[in-house]
């Protein structure tokens, strides 16, 4: 895929298209461990999804563990939702 800058009628302002934001994940330990049917820390995963090329960190905000996956590019086609995250 191959940036395009775009001017406006009045060729005056410009945007470059396509805008390709990235997004974050937060997926719950035990949803990520229960839908693969593994039992791996927070870390461990975090580890793996960022060696997967999904730059992750694992977090505990004192209630509950959770992974944070950031960085997931809208190409990234296969990862639509927070449960493709752990498939």
């Amino acid at each position: 895929m191959e940036a395009v800058r775009v001017f406006s009628a009045d060729g005056q302002t410009s945007a470059v298209y396509p805008e390709l934001p990235y997004r974050t994940e937060i997926v719950s330990l035990d949803a990520i461990n229960t839908g693969i049917g593994i039992s791996e820390s927070a870390e461990k995963i975090a580890s793996m999804l960022t060696k997967m090329c999904l730059k992750s960190a694992a977090v505990d905000d004192g209630t509950k563990i959770y992974v944070e996956v950031y960085e997931i590019v809208l190409l990234k086609i296969n990862i639509v939702a927070s449960c493709t995250v752990d498939r």
